[in-house]
């Protein structure tokens, strides 16, 4: 059966008939009814002021630091996730899929799983850093595994050996290298995984030094290109990353960046980046700044685990606040869980949950979660509605027959949190309002120094 795709665009609302015999429904939303301008949403007067103290904030980056760094003093001990190997087991339990749609021979599982080696992990662990931005794999393959692309909510994007991706220049400790020393086994400050043995240089005890105790430019533009003194390109950078500090001009940042030498070991090559793409870390946390940096994250790509370079709810929320010197785990249930000011918010009605989010949440400094999915709460519409930004796949549907289906959004949005019903989907078994569950603040809520209704 072939799967019928029906573009919607913003006027183009009511009534959809959904045929019974396709293999699953998909609905294309390229257009958002709910203004894309976070501007409109917060209405403090004061978008300079910091929100939080100074004190606070280096305090916060601190912390920051010492999770980021937090593999290269582990030192000899042994592998920290209990989970490293998780995947063996699943894909041999999975009918999985390629990217050409075929399934995956019994053959091809065994050959991947007799290269992790899994006999000999932590025989040989060592400090290291990634000069490529790349994938962290859950095994020692590049090829993607799907499962049946007739499900909804399943095959493209949702590749289960994608764990995360890796922003140029993380600290690493490597602890493991596949049978055919193409792959290494690495840990880094918030997921362990395989990546390419070529991506990543040895650090020595005096570059690490470095590393730590430099002051860091972070990133708040992207993509931008890195280039050295002949004009020569480096590396193209995105949000989410940041490196040391080597000296400034009127106009731009000189930074250091580790690459690596024929030897496999860590070099320093120093690059120049614009004064307006990148601030020094932390960034003063105030709504000036926040509102500027969302914008960045708008209608861009949804990218699983951060698939072909894009990003997840979870990876756009972590890689929002790394400028400002906060730091939070990869994955949207360890985020909340993270965060130690929570309300309760399931046992709540709809009327209600947005009632409480409106009063007591904080325009980008409070986190809105369901099971599966995190949202960054932005403000309020005209009609007292939360808005929240967040990178959505799509939307939960099922045709008048029962079949389910996804409205996809697949990109970086604003919404209310009902956007079903603002884009007309119908058949929507739950929405998305009735499904949140936590709201979780990033800093403590006492100590913020601006009413953002001011």
């Amino acid at each position: 059966m072939s799967q019928i795709k029906i573009k919607i665009t913003a006027g183009c609302f009511g009534l959809i008939l959904l045929l019974h015999c396709t293999s699953h429904l998909e609905l294309l939303q390229p257009d958002m009814p709910c203004s894309q301008n976070p501007d409109e949403y917060v209405r403090s007067t004061n978008t300079a002021k910091r929100l939080i103290s100074s004190a606070y904030q280096d305090s916060l980056d601190a912390r920051f630091n010492k999770l980021f760094f937090n593999p290269w003093t582990r030192g000899q001990s042994a592998p920290a996730d209990e989970h490293l190997f998780w995947a063996i087991p699943f894909i041999q339990k999975s009918k999985g899929f390629g990217e050409n749609k075929l399934p995956y021979a019994e053959h091809w599982k065994a050959s991947i799983i007799q290269n992790a080696d899994t006999g000999n992990v932590g025989n040989e662990i060592w400090m290291g850093m990634n000069t490529q931005r790349t994938s962290l794999r859950a095994l020692p393959t590049d090829r993607p595994f799907f499962l049946d692309f007739n499900r909804a909510g399943e095959g493209y994007p949702f590749d289960y050996l994608q764990n995360s991706a890796l922003p140029l220049n993380t600290p690493l400790r490597v602890i493991h290298q596949s049978r055919d020393k193409a792959w290494l086994l690495v840990e880094s400050h918030h997921s362990s995984g395989w990546i390419p043995t070529e991506t990543v240089c040895k650090v020595n005890e005096e570059q690490r030094d470095f590393r730590r105790s430099s002051k860091q430019i972070a990133l708040v533009h992207e993509p931008v290109s890195v280039i050295d003194s002949s004009g020569q390109f480096i590396a193209q950078l995105r949000i989410g990353s940041f490196f040391p500090f080597i000296d400034s001009t009127s106009a731009d940042w000189l930074l250091g960046m580790m690459i690596r030498n024929e030897k496999g070991e860590g070099i320093t090559r120093t690059g120049k980046i614009s004064k307006e793409y990148a601030v020094l870390k932390p960034w003063t946390l105030n709504y000036q700044h926040l509102l500027q940096l969302s914008k960045e994250f708008l209608d861009q790509p949804y990218g699983w685990g951060g698939w072909l370079n894009n990003r997840d709810c979870s990876a756009m929320i972590k890689d929002f606040f790394t400028p400002f010197g906060i730091w939070l785990p990869r994955h949207s249930k360890a985020q909340v869980d993270y965060l130690p000011d929570q309300t309760e918010l399931f046992h709540l009605r709809a009327s209600d949950k947005e009632y409480v989010i409106v009063q007591q949440g904080r325009p980008y400094l409070s986190l809105l979660w369901k099971p599966g999915h995190i949202m960054l709460f932005a403000g309020e519409d005209k009609d007292q509605r939360p808005v929240v930004l967040h990178t959505l796949w799509g939307i939960k549907m099922k045709s008048r027959f029962g079949k389910e289906g996804r409205a996809i959004i697949g990109r970086g949005v604003l919404t209310t949190l009902t956007p079903d019903k603002d884009l007309n989907i119908p058949h929507v078994p739950v929405s998305l309002i009735d499904q949140i569950g936590k709201m979780a603040w990033i800093v403590n809520p006492d100590s913020i120094l601006v009413d953002h209704k001011n």
